[in-house]
């Protein structure tokens, strides 16, 4: 479940690179991190708690087209600028909404029968213990800091930029994502935050240089078209869908105290899927986003 247009197009195949053996699927809600997010205040936000509701219609066998139900899901947000600094915050939100949505349905939902004929074998979220076991054992929530496109600036094989070269970028960044943790991003490229130019990459808030500085998205429009001339230099559609699909997910985890939050979301993963990879064993989990035992998600306590 993603909140993304890139992700709902590329990220399955983008798995698959690592994952060959599993099946994925990708549907797109809305984003729970667009706006600023306060602490919670006693009430879930309805994206958050839509995708609560979504992730136990994964499970149940009455709900999914076709009639048999997900192994496992994963929500997948970006964390935005507007949250970058308080991941926190944001996780809180998830599992505010979670503990809130499963309370309102054991006081509230009927015990419906049980599933017949082709379906009974399959399971059927139809009390309070099946729905807490249900989101705990089978459900994460992962972000990607600030955005997906922070992930293509990761993927670096000596001094060639292969993912953002699939997105349609013209030029080399300046950026070392050996230095510089792609989830938090900043460059220091002196062409591209004075720019004058009326482009896409300098409308709204990018006109400051400082927030566009930390804005990947911004930045590769401005690789893929340094003139200005398009509107739109970058296409999700077309590059987004190119650069992330192949992703060399290694190269990204690469640097073993960055990209946490990516390799939180890989190792949850490989868990769900009993595929083990080396590699992601050789550098640090977000401790926020990480597996942990007992929570209300997978990775949420």
């Amino acid at each position: 479940m993603v909140t993304g247009r890139v992700e709902e197009l590329a990220l399955a195949a983008a798995l698959n690179q690592i994952f060959p053996e599993a099946s994925f699927s990708t549907i797109k809600k809305d984003a729970g991190t667009t706006p600023r997010l306060p602490a919670p205040d006693g009430q879930a936000r309805a994206q958050f708690r839509n995708f609560v509701d979504e992730m136990l219609a994964a499970g149940d066998v009455e709900r999914v087209p076709g009639g048999r139900p997900f192994d496992y899901v994963a929500v997948i947000d970006d964390l935005e600028l507007s949250n970058a600094d308080q991941p926190a915050v944001v996780v809180e939100h998830m599992a505010f909404a979670a503990r809130r949505r499963l309370d309102e349905l054991a006081s509230s939902a009927p015990v419906p029968s049980l599933p017949k004929g082709k379906n009974r074998g399959w399971s059927y979220l139809s009390t309070n213990e099946d729905r807490r076991a249900y989101l705990r054992d089978r459900c994460s929530f992962h972000l990607l800091s600030p955005m997906v496109e922070s992930l293509f600036f990761g993927e670096r094989a000596g001094e060639t930029w292969s993912a953002l070269k699939r997105a349609g970028a013209v030029r080399d960044p300046v950026f070392d994502p050996a230095v510089t943790d792609i989830e938090h991003f900043v460059t220091a490229d002196k062409e591209y935050l004075t720019s004058g130019a009326d482009a896409s990459w300098t409308s709204g808030a990018a006109r400051e240089p400082t927030w566009r500085a930390r804005h990947p998205k911004h930045y590769l429009s401005f690789l893929c078209d340094p003139a200005g001339q398009s509107t739109r230099p970058y296409k999700e559609r077309d590059g987004g869908r190119s650069a992330l699909s192949s992703l060399d997910w290694e190269s990204v985890v690469a640097p073993s105290h960055h990209a946490r939050m990516v390799r939180s979301l890989l190792s949850d993963v490989a868990d769900m899927v009993g595929m083990a990879h080396s590699f992601l064993d050789a550098g640090a989990q977000h401790p926020l986003t990480c597996l942990k035992a007992g929570g209300v998600l997978r990775n949420i306590s």
